[in-house]
């Protein structure tokens, strides 16, 4: 038989003891005073009366918020004067973090993400009534967010930003919850701390747990009865009230804890916060660097019975907020302070596991660098020679590089030290790498066809590659499958004169072994009509081809596994470098390609939907204007997303390295450049609902229909 065009197509390829103002009517400043005054202001949105909690990232300051029914829950700002509120949200009281460049709002019915405030994208859902999350921490890996409603008592925690759970109840005395009173949650050296309140005999007080996972739980003795609690400068702080007096507590290293009595905290505390490179506490605006010595920044003027809440750093300012009295009940407070600031780190180096021989980068970023900033790299410790700037590259690890790396960053303010970042080195062969492809869809014989493309290869390997193709139809009514495929069949076109067809998989033994072995699903009955094939493939272009046996229309599943037994894999197999499927679309219609990322390391991958470019090789109806989307098995939100790939260099540099064909950056094509951990994943192309007009392209071209190309690369 004839192979298909098509493979050549695809596979190239967050008072001070001065003055406090006692106000009937308030009033508000609106002049920054850089470095004399705090500017005490309003968010002044309609409805709106307190302010919860407050983010900086991406340049601008987010905030949470608090009003009558219809007010916005969220608002932006460059400055912190001037507000904008995000019409998306509206009478969901919350909380806002900002972490992996990504602003998370936690309301009462679970997370939701955006980059800007302003367009938000719902991540998890609360499966609990009216959980209220208030709080929120990172252990620069992932999100945990707590509950200040006296009646939930779990978290709300993701270790990935992907995958989402509700915990069980932090342990301690009966009913233990957040208390709403103290700011309870904070992340310190990958753990985090939980202050939570419980009736006991004769009252109620404060307990302190920790936890890795949100899982497993321990009692922190030495943070009992704590009311505050916060983290930044490499330590974590408590505020302690107890009979003989108000301190802090501290501690470094998770075990040995440090007082510093400090009277003043009875009279100018209030909440205890953390924003560029200094605790402030709140009450009094306050600061300290270590928690021991505080002092104003500047003058602060704030109305009496008022209460700050949160606190961040960014453009060059320190933004607080919270609530005060008002006309009517209360009123939001937003307090500005334009200042120099030690260090602020943005985002911090993370966590790498990398394969031998590979190389890999640990990168800092911080909020307010100048040409005094000055970095140090350490591994378990010790100085790296010569490592002193933003970044740290390794361009072959070894086995002998795995161990815990930080950067320390000085300018004339002070220091700040990164949490550590851990890398794991694994054998090479335990690369993270494609194994499979699937497309689940539908035939209409007696033409249709559906093509699969891949390619065997990779740098440094060598030799043939074992694969095993399979097109499901009846087999697929035990997942649920309306309208099976009543009898597909397959061919598998390689390189050289091999050509391979399979219409009746037989109940080979041989076949079932090799689908345990893969992770494949186990078909119907040995005697079931559905089509497989083992083989061995040259490196290069392969492609398979699946039709139907009858003229009946129905669902068919297309599979491509890599089939080399993992006890024989090695740095030297060849892999499965481009996976790629060809079908014409509908109007308005989808078509999904899942595909598996085995190993042990995160691999980068090109995806792209490509349409009106398939007019250059000849396909006649192209589809206009693909959409891409992607997601992760078992997440309902998508992990990326593309209309029009526009041009970016580091694409079309991608388009080079895996050697896939060019893309005009004006052209409607869809491309998206990723690195993920190992897992299932899902490419959906979508084809518009209407029609759009492509100058340049053939009529036929301008239909919302048309044929488009699904394309996942391994990029080196």
């Amino acid at each position: 038989p004839l192979r298909p065009h098509f493979r050549r197509i695809t596979c190239r390829t967050r008072v001070a003891p001065c003055a406090v103002a006692v106000l009937a009517v308030l009033s508000f400043a609106v002049t920054l005073r850089a470095q004399s005054a705090w500017t005490v202001t309003r968010i002044n949105l309609p409805g709106v009366n307190f302010v919860q909690s407050v983010a900086f990232g991406n340049g601008r300051f987010l905030a949470s918020l608090g009003g009558t029914a219809g007010s916005p829950s969220v608002a932006w700002s460059t400055d912190g004067l001037t507000w904008q509120g995000s019409a998306e949200f509206t009478g969901r009281q919350g909380t806002v973090i900002f972490f992996g460049g990504y602003f998370y709002h936690a309301v009462d019915n679970g997370v939701w993400r955006s980059t800007d405030g302003e367009r938000w994208q719902s991540v998890a859902t609360s499966a609990a009534a009216n959980t209220n999350l208030r709080y929120a921490a990172t252990d620069g890996r992932g999100l945990v967010f707590g509950s200040g409603n006296t009646r939930v008592t779990s978290l709300f925690t993701s270790p990935d930003l992907l995958t989402w759970r509700e915990t069980t109840p932090v342990p301690g005395a009966t009913a233990p919850n957040l208390n709403p009173a103290t700011s309870g949650l904070a992340a310190f050296a990958r753990r985090y701390y939980v202050l939570t309140f419980a009736q006991v005999p004769g009252g109620s007080r404060t307990f302190a747990d920790t936890t890795v996972d949100g899982l497993s739980w321990s009692n922190v003795p030495a943070l009992d009865s704590a009311t505050y609690i916060a983290s930044g400068n490499g330590r974590l702080l408590a505020v302690m009230f107890q009979p003989n007096g108000a301190f802090t507590r501290s501690t470094v290293d998770g075990t040995t804890f440090t007082d510093f009595p400090f009277e003043a905290i009875l009279t100018n505390g209030g909440r205890l916060g953390f924003a560029g490179g200094r605790f402030f506490l709140l009450g009094s605006l306050f600061a300290s660097i270590d928690g021991r010595n505080w002092a104003a920044l500047a003058s602060a003027t704030v109305p009496r019975n008022s209460q700050m809440n949160d606190i961040a750093y960014g453009n060059g300012r320190y933004v607080a907020i919270g609530y005060g009295p008002g006309p009517s009940a209360t009123t939001d407070l937003v307090a500005v302070l334009a200042a120099s600031a030690p260090p602020v780190i943005a985002t911090g180096p993370l966590d790498r596991t990398v394969a031998a021989g590979a190389g890999t980068t640990f990168a800092v970023t911080i909020e307010n660098p100048d040409l005094a900033t000055t970095f140090l790299w350490r591994r378990d410790g010790t100085l790296l020679p010569g490592a002193t700037s933003a970044t740290y590259t390794i361009p072959s690890v070894k086995l002998a590089d795995t161990g815990r790396y930080t950067v320390e960053i000085r300018n004339s303010l002070g220091s700040v030290s990164s949490d550590p970042a851990i890398l794991t080195v694994v054998p090479a062969a335990q690369a993270g790498r494609l194994v499979n492809l699937s497309v689940l869809t539908a035939l209409d014989p007696p033409d249709s066809t559906l093509t699969v493309g891949f390619v065997v290869g990779g740098a440094g390997t060598a030799g043939p590659k074992s694969v095993l193709v399979r097109a499901a139809g009846p087999s697929l009514a035990s997942f649920g499958v309306a309208n099976p495929l009543a009898d597909p069949k397959l061919a598998l076109f390689s390189p050289g004169p091999v050509a391979s067809e399979n219409d009746n998989w037989g109940g080979s033994p041989a076949l079932s072994a090799i689908f345990a072995q893969v992770g494949a699903f186990a078909f119907l009955a040995s005697s079931s009509p559905d089509a497989a094939l083992s083989a061995v493939v040259a490196r290069g272009d392969s492609s398979m081809k699946i039709s139907s046996a009858t003229p009946a229309a129905g669902s068919v599943i297309a599979e491509v596994y890599d089939a080399t037994a993992p006890d024989i894999f090695s740095a030297t197999t060849p892999r499965l470098v481009n996976v790629s499927v060809l079908k014409p679309l509908p109007a308005g219609g989808t078509l999904s390609a899942g595909f598996v990322i085995s190993g042990a390391t995160p691999c980068t991958v090109l995806i792209r939907v490509i349409g009106p470019t398939l007019a250059s090789f000849g396909v006649a109806d192209p589809l206009a204007d693909p959409r891409l989307t992607l997601y992760r098995s078992g997440v309902a939100a998508a992990i990326g997303t593309n209309d029009n790939w526009a041009g970016p260099p580091a694409l079309a540099d991608a388009f080079l390295r895996v050697g896939a064909f060019a893309l005009s950056p004006n052209s409607r094509d869809a491309a998206l450049l990723t690195t993920l951990p190992p897992g299932n994943y899902t490419v959906q192309a979508a084809a518009p609902a209407t029609s759009t007009s492509t100058p340049g392209l053939p009529a036929n071209a301008a239909a919302a229909s048309g044929t488009a190309l699904v394309e996942i690369y391994e990029v080196p």
